[in-house]
């Protein structure tokens, strides 16, 4: 388990309701597709899928990249904590839940993919605590997130055109992180970073690929 010593540093006092209410503007559906097609071709450089492998995207809004990893096994559950793209988007595969309470048992996942999720949760040791106990051991954990020297910075064209704020990029965005603040974050857990990698879509991106001993 996680060490307890680095849980009063991430926990973040902002509420998710601001995504549970819907005042989040998510992307368009087309970028959505778009990005789940580069994510995909990431995840699939870094880990193999079998058939049989089963896997939960956490953050999956209406499910552009679980349907990808759908198409590879027969397994794949995708959860977000914003109903409205789950409720609309007529995919049974898809649940309502928040990354930090997942209600799925100990042990039940292979892969466990997370795009564009961590900087947004208010308790991300939580998080990563619930990603580590559905993991089964020997599995992968593969995180998303954006390359962020200053907190927010890649959303500033949104926050002017949606919410007429800059403000709101440090509420939508809670946390910026690397690969290195990744490694410090696993301390006292089974998970270990094998490896991670830059790219763009369109602004600089990190995927870190976590292993489960």
């Amino acid at each position: 388990m996680f060490d307890n010593k680095n849980k009063s540093s991430l926990n973040n006092s902002m509420s998710d309701n601001f995504y549970k209410n819907g005042e989040y503007r998510r992307p368009q559906k087309w970028l959505l597709s778009l990005r789940a097609d580069l994510y995909l071709n990431q995840i699939l450089h870094l880990v193999h899928i079998s058939s049989d492998c089963h896997i939960l995207e956490v953050g999956c809004d209406s499910g552009q990249l679980t349907e990808l990893l759908k198409k590879r096994t027969h397994s794949v559950v995708g959860i977000d904590i914003n109903p409205i793209p789950v409720n609309n988007s007529g995919k049974d595969y898809l649940r309502v839940m928040d990354a930090q309470e997942l209600s799925f048992p100990d042990r039940s996942f292979n892969l466990v993919v997370s795009a564009h999720t961590i900087e947004h949760l208010p308790n991300v040791l939580k998080a990563l605590c619930e990603f580590e106990r559905v993991l089964r051991p020997g599995g992968f954990l593969i995180l998303i997130y954006p390359w962020e020297p200053i907190r927010g910075y890649t959303l500033l064209p949104e926050a002017l055109l949606y919410y007429r704020s800059i403000k709101k990029c440090r509420q939508i965005h809670l946390h910026n992180f690397t690969p290195r603040k990744i490694d410090r974050l696993l301390t006292g857990s089974s998970l270990v970073q094998r490896n991670w990698r830059i790219f763009f879509v369109p602004h600089p991106n990190f995927i870190s690929v976590l292993h489960k001993a």
